[in-house]
C-alpha cells in the first residue's frame, strides 16, 4: 500500500518506479551522477498538546499528496497590504500528512533505494527541519514503530537472505548516521 493523503485518499505514484521507467525509455544510464534522481518528501506532524494549550493553530494542509498548503492564521487588511496572500503552496515529490505511518513513509521514500544499494550503489537520506519537527522519530522511530532507517535496513537484510539472486553473494554493509546541530 502506498502513502495516502488524508483528504483525498488517493494513492501516490511511486517515485522510484517512475525513475526506473524513465531509464528504460531513455535506454539505460542517462548521463551519470549529475542525473541521479533525488526524491524530496515532506512529513507533517500534529500539534503537540502544549502547542494546542497555548492556542497555536494548525496551518498546514496536505493537498493531493504532493503539495503543502501553509495558511496565514493572522487577519490583515487587504486594502493596506494588497500584495499579501493568505496562503502559500509548495510542491514536492511526495507529502505525508500527520496520519501517515512509519511504514507508509518508508514505502514512499527509502524503500526504492534498496535495489540500487544491493547492486552496489551508495544511497543517502537526509532529514532536515527545525528542532522538534520529527526528524529523529521519522529516521529512527520507536520500539513499537521503527523509523525509515530501521525499516530500510530490515528490508535490505531480508532481501539479502531470501532473494535467489543474492544467495551466492557476499555483502559488506556500511552505515553512517549523523545528527548535526548548529
Amino acid at each position: 500500500q502506498q502513502p495516502r493523503g488524508a483528504a483525498q485518499g488517493m494513492t501516490a505514484p511511486d517515485f522510484w518506479q517512475q525513475q526506473e521507467l524513465r531509464r528504460e525509455v531513455l535506454g539505460g544510464d542517462d548521463g551519470g551522477p549529475q542525473n541521479t534522481p533525488m526524491l524530496v518528501a515532506v512529513r507533517t506532524r500534529p500539534l503537540w498538546r502544549s502547542e494546542s494549550e497555548r492556542g497555536e493553530l494548525e496551518i498546514i494542509r496536505v493537498l493531493e499528496e504532493r503539495v503543502v498548503l501553509v495558511l496565514d492564521p493572522h487577519e490583515y487588511d487587504q486594502a493596506l497590504q494588497p500584495n499579501r496572500t493568505k496562503e502559500k503552496k509548495y510542491a514536492f515529490d511526495c507529502v505525508f500528512d500527520e496520519s501517515a505511518s512509519q511504514e507508509q513513509v518508508f514505502r514512499g521514500t527509502t524503500r526504492g533505494l534498496i535495489d540500487g544499494v544491493l547492486q552496489g550503489y551508495n544511497a543517502s537520506v537526509f532529514a532536515y527541519g527545525a528542532t522538534g519537527a520529527g526528524k529523529t522519530y521519522t529516521m529512527l522511530g520507536a520500539l513499537d514503530s521503527p523509523g525509515v532507517m530501521v525499516l530500510t535496513l530490515n528490508d535490505m537484510y531480508r532481501r539479502m537472505r531470501t532473494d535467489p539472486q543474492f544467495l551466492e553473494c557476499e555483502f559488506k554493509v556500511r552505515l553512517s548516521y549523523m545528527e548535526i546541530y548548529n
